[in-house]
């Protein structure tokens, strides 16, 4: 919907852009996450689990998904990938959960290398703990506690394991999203950062480098008619046209002219698709 683009034209800077881009998610996310953690430690299905437990891994889920959702969406240039995205995510939820229940946590599936492939996307490492430590109270052990948490017997994806990859995740996909938002071409503007100047501190440096330049002592000063430097013309628009060509051909401007001295400040009004 190019808000980014939008923000960044009114002068937002990128830090303030990315930084409310991420905080907002994680502060809306928190609430629900907080009320199921809170449901499945007291009300049904994990009761007696830890609830500090529960939702320290929520936390560190949702700030992994985050940063995944973030380097996601440096690939895309419009809303519809946006779109395309969320259905893709629903259609991944069902396919892990199905996954992890009846493959990569099963009890009579040694292979530990499947658990570590799956446990890069935030999505799928959350959902092999939780389903792990519901397995366990559906056993019939008490619920997980914090001295549980190197706890290996009997859980087919231990807790620290989850808890470590979700950290790594949240990393890993900070470090691609920050790379790649500053390095891929965008729609407005110019990438901050070429991939020949990837290896560069100096290119880093400037990239992330608060100096503006100081046009405060800028002045414009253009030659008049009578050669003077004291304000002047800056722009002539002689007999400007637009036309539209579409279904049909209509002509919004005709003939316009008109001319701008330095130091002027001029407003044109109208409704939207006038020519202004």
């Amino acid at each position: 919907t190019k808000i980014a683009s939008l923000s960044f034209l009114m002068g937002c800077g990128e830090f303030s852009y990315w930084l409310v881009s991420f905080v907002t998610p994680v502060i809306l996310a928190m609430i629900p996450y907080c009320m199921m953690c809170l449901c499945l430690c007291y009300l049904f299905c994990m009761v007696g689990t830890s609830f500090t437990l529960l939702f320290t891994l929520s936390f560190l889920f949702i700030l992994a998904h985050v940063w995944f959702q973030l380097f996601l969406s440096t690939f895309m240039k419009n809303a519809s990938h946006g779109r395309s995205t969320i259905i893709v995510f629903l259609v991944l939820t069902i396919f892990f959960a199905y996954l992890h229940y009846f493959y990569t946590l099963d009890s009579k599936n040694s292979n530990q290398v499947m658990k570590q492939v799956f446990s890069v996307i935030p999505l799928s490492c959350y959902q092999m703990v939780i389903t792990s430590m519901y397995n366990m109270t559906y056993m019939g052990f008490p619920g997980l506690q914090w001295s549980d948490v190197t706890r290996n017997d009997y859980m087919s994806y231990p807790v620290w394991l989850g808890i470590a990859w979700l950290i790594g995740d949240a990393f890993l996909f900070f470090i691609l999203f920050l790379i790649f938002n500053m390095t891929n071409d965008r729609e407005f503007g110019t990438p901050q950062l070429a991939w020949r100047d990837l290896l560069k501190p100096s290119a880093w440096r400037r990239a992330f480098s608060r100096k503006k330049d100081d046009l405060s002592n800028l002045n414009v000063q253009l030659n008049n008619e009578n050669g003077s430097t004291q304000g002047g013309e800056f722009i002539r628009v002689n007999d400007l046209g637009k036309t539209y060509h579409g279904l049909i051909t209509f002509q919004a401007l005709r003939d316009v002219n008109f001319q701008i001295n330095v130091g002027e400040v001029i407003v044109i009004i109208g409704p939207n698709g006038a020519g202004k």
